[in-house]
């Protein structure tokens, strides 16, 4: 009997390691999955933001609807950002440089494990290789899993994970690494 005992608390000692040990590979392949992103606008280094219209999301709906932010540098407008009329969807419109585009809210990437909602457009500037503004929500299904803020616009590799049970600095740097497979 106590031979049975001490069999089946090894036994369980060795799955709960197991389930520890992938539990934890299936936590750094999720980092791997929140700092993998592409940035919507790359900046000149010393730009300010300034929200020029009110930004706002229906209570029903996961994306921005309706607001307009502006970028400059002493006092040049170097972009536009436009959430749109309030209408339900997942576009809004960049304006740089005269150049208008769509852009994806939802971020959308082949084999994403999470449905992403940008919330603040991710934004790089010139000569850093770190997205270092910006912030983006992750949904698995419709459960908020994480949110990401790439952080105020300074060139540094760390942004912050908040999910249900804390937050957490990451580096980038093992994201990008990742990305361009080296």
């Amino acid at each position: 009997m106590r031979t049975r005992i001490k069999k089946l608390a090894f036994t369980a000692v060795i799955v709960t390691f197991l389930l520890i040990a992938c539990n934890k590979e299936e936590i750094d392949k999720s980092i791997m999955d929140f700092g993998n992103e592409d940035p919507v606008m790359t900046l000149k280094s010393g730009y300010t933001s300034n929200v020029t219209s009110s930004i706002e999301k229906p209570n029903d709906y996961k994306y921005y609807t309706k607001g307009n932010i502006e970028y400059s540098k002493n006092g040049v407008v170097l972009a536009t950002f436009d959430y749109g009329d309030g209408t339900k969807d997942v576009w809004a419109k960049l304006n740089k440089n005269g150049n208008k585009e769509d852009v994806d809210l939802s971020a959308k990437k082949k084999d994403a494990k999470y449905k992403k909602v940008i919330t603040s457009p991710l934004i790089k500037i010139e000569g850093c290789d770190y997205i270092v503004s910006g912030t983006i929500k992750y949904f698995k299904g419709e459960d908020l899993v994480a949110t990401v803020d790439y952080g105020d616009g300074t060139c540094d590799e760390w942004a912050n994970k908040t999910m249900k049970d804390g937050s957490e600095t990451f580096g980038l740097q093992k994201s990008l690494k990742n990305k361009l497979g080296t």
